[in-house]
Order: C-alpha cells, then structure tokens, then sequence
C-alpha cells in the first residue's frame, strides 16, 4: 500500500491549481500586521497572495502590547483574522486547543505554517510571492506525521540552492537545514507527484494568461545526453554519435519550450524507441488535445510514426535543408533546443550525478519550477 498524502483539504495524493480551485488556508503566526516586525511582514505579503490566488484564508496570531509599532496595513479581510492573547498563543504552540475555537468549524485539516529565514538570503532563494504559490502544493503531511523540526520553506530553498549551484548534498551550507532532512523532503516531494503537477498547473496558468489554450496542441521532441559521474555510470550507455557515456534525456515541450513530459534512459537507446512513451505521457497529462510532435532526423522511420499515431499524434520531422553553410535555425525545432539550453544552466544538470534516474529527472522537473515560477507570479498579480 502506498503512503497517502493528503493536501490542504485532506485529499490523498490530489494537488489542486492554486489558480483553478478554491482551497482553505489556516495561517498561524506569531506576528501578523499591524505588527511592524520582520515575521510580520512575511506572513502577511504570503496571506495577501494566498487570498488574490482565490483562496479562503484565515489567520491566527497573538494580541501584543504597545511595545511593537502598529504601522503595517492589513492586506487581507479583517473578518478573518483572529487574534488571541499571549497566553492562549502559547497553549496552542505547546499543542493545546483553547486557540483554535474560533475556527473549529473551518473545514481545514492541516494548518500551512509561512517561514521565516535567520540567515543572509541566497541569490536561490523563493520570494514571498514566489512561496505564496508553491506552498499550497508543498505544505504535505501524512495524516500521523509527527510535528515537522524544520520549516517547509527552507527546505525548498535548500533544494533550489543544490539544483543551482551543482553541490553535493554534504556540501550544502549549515544555515541551511541538515543536508539529510532536505534531501529526505526532496524524495517526499518526487514521490507525492507535487513537483510535476506545480509544472502542469504553472504551464495551463501561462498559457491562459496568454490568450492560448489551456492544452497544447503541439509538441516538440528532442533528446540530450548527459556525461555519467562515478554515482550514474552503472545504468549509462555509449552515446556513438556524441562519442561520451551517460544518461540520455528524453524532453516533451510545448512551442513555448515549457515542459510536458520527459523520460530519461542510458545513452545508447535511440531517440525514436522512446516515442510510444513519450506520446503515451503527452496525452495523459494534456487530455488528448496533442495531434502533431514536430522532430528531427533521428525519429525518422516507420516504427516511430505508428507510434505516434496509435496515440492519435501525427510525427512530423524538421529536415535540414540540402544546401546550406553554417548554423541553420530550423522551424519548430530550435525550441527545445532553448529548453536544453535553459537546463544547462543549472549545474546539477550539466552531468549525470544521481543514483536513480528517478532522481535526476525529478531534478529537471524542478529545475522548469524554478524557471517558470516568476512568470507564473507575475501572471497572476
């Protein structure tokens, strides 16, 4: 039996679109607006976004004395802030319940805690708009979890830092949590699917902020290999074409070069044994709306073309022009090429350095969240 993971309303492994569902937020915090702290300020830009998203959000925080400068707004509907004095504050925190009677009937079955950071930020590091969207789909627990040590935020902003930087987990800085509790939360995320259905939901949300259809129509199919480390030789394959071994790369876009699918497999598969698959994932996650995956040579052939349209998609190859010199930028095709390129920017994914191909293509759906997640802010604000 597989673990169950439950989201805000306590649905097992169901990730709802912070843009297309409504979800209940319960928030609790020491300080909130009109506060004037630092906590304040975070917990109270992440309630604001939360609400814009269109979601019901509720917040308790604690009645303090005149010794704080009561000078920030209040960004959120009043009627949903309850304030408790101290003393009930710290009954709560020590797990008792005097707290949360005024929400007892909210429908919540887990409370989304907002982080805040004691240290100096990283250049990697999630915005407080940028954790407003992702914590909906992070924030897991089982429903017998123990109470969590280390906060869910800095957590992620320790795996943003590794995918970024290309550093072994041992190697990551103390201010962050322990190396082993991030990485532990990283498998958790990949296993619980929240890291490709934030992908799903940020690439829908982009393209209905773009006059586009929800579902892409097209795709674009391509294939890079990635050079084997120590850790991944023991499942790499001679690419003979590259002349190097490692990890080939199976990538899906959409024309925009947002992420739809990917499979990852040693060098020496070929790229069109990997169609069937690939077209299987495509209208699985986009509901059949593909009809047409543009390719280069290397899918050529009559196998590849059957299966694609066992799947109702028309395989359509970008040939080179016979007579020409130098670079040629092909039709359709250089669009995945920038989606390679993106990824190279993260070193994490310059070479192969995981154990498990799980693992590594679990990376590239984080790396496209990283990517995407500004844009998908600025879409909704």
């Amino acid at each position: 039996m597989p673990t169950q993971w439950c989201d805000v309303n306590g649905i097992p492994k169901q990730v709802k679109s912070f843009s297309l569902f409504e979800m209940k937020i319960l928030l609790i915090s020491y300080f909130f607006p009109p506060y004037n702290t630092i906590g304040s300020v975070r917990v109270g830009k992440t309630a604001k976004y939360l609400e814009r998203a269109g979601h019901e959000v509720k917040v308790i925080t604690a009645l303090h004395s005149n010794s704080f400068d009561k000078s920030l707004p209040i960004e959120i509907n009043e009627d949903n802030l309850i304030t408790v004095d101290t003393k009930q504050f710290s009954d709560f925190a020590g797990c008792g319940y005097a707290a949360l009677e005024p929400v007892m009937d909210f429908g919540c079955r887990m409370c989304c805690t907002c982080f805040t950071m004691n240290r100096q930020p990283y250049p990697s590091d999630v915005t407080d708009e940028e954790w407003a969207v992702v914590a909906p789909y992070l924030i897991l627990m089982r429903e017998d979890a123990p109470q969590r040590r280390y906060e869910s935020g800095e957590l992620f902003n320790g795996l943003r830092w590794v995918v970024r930087t290309g550093s072994q987990w041992q190697m990551m800085p103390h201010d962050f949590p322990p190396w082993h509790a991030v990485y532990q939360q990283t498998r958790r995320w990949m296993d619980a699917g929240v890291i490709e259905a934030m992908i799903h939901d940020f690439r829908e949300t982009l393209r209905l902020s773009e006059d586009r259809d929800e579902q892409p129509s097209a795709a674009i199919l391509d294939g890079r290999t990635l050079r084997s480390t120590p850790e991944s030789g023991g499942r790499a394959g001679y690419d003979g074409a590259k002349k190097k071994n490692g990890t080939k790369i199976h990538m899906a876009v959409d024309t925009a070069g947002r992420l739809i699918a990917l499979v990852a497999t040693p060098a020496d598969e070929q790229e069109r044994r990997q169609v069937y698959e690939l077209c299987e994932e495509i209208q699985e996650i986009t509901g059949g709306s593909a009809k047409v995956a543009f390719v280069d040579q290397g899918y050529t052939g009559e196998q590849a073309r059957n299966d694609a349209a066992e799947h109702g998609i028309e395989l359509v190859v970008v040939k080179l022009p016979e007579a020409r010199k130098g670079f040629v930028l092909l039709p359709r095709r250089w669009v995945v090429e920038r989606s390679f390129g993106w990824m190279s920017r993260f070193r994490r994914l310059a070479r192969d350095c995981e154990r498990l191909a799980d693992v590594l293509v679990g990376f590239h759906f984080i790396a496209f969240t990283i990517l995407m997640l500004k844009n998908v802010v600025a879409a909704i604000s």
